[in-house]
């Protein structure tokens, strides 16, 4: 699993990936959400069913009518797979 997210992430951001380390972060009750480090980039990492696209791509929007007021600090977000 590590090794497509990671060749997702280079496919999305046109740089070298390659997980190193990975933690599970908690809190979330619908989403498994992890924090993927390679030594020098770091990356949050949301994982479901792919029943649940709509889901992650009404976060993204919502993320980026956020991030578009500049009035709070909002993670860029990428969507892979």
């Amino acid at each position: 699993m590590w090794n497509e997210i990671a060749n997702q992430i280079q496919q999305a951001t046109g740089q070298p990936f390659r997980v190193q380390h990975q933690r599970s972060i908690g809190g979330g009750s619908v989403n498994q959400a992890y924090a993927i480090v390679d030594g020098t980039q770091a990356y949050f990492v949301k994982l479901n069913q792919a029943s649940r696209l709509a889901m992650f791509e009404a976060e993204a929007i919502g993320l980026r009518e956020i991030a578009a007021t500049q009035t709070i600090r909002v993670p860029q977000v990428t969507m892979l797979g």
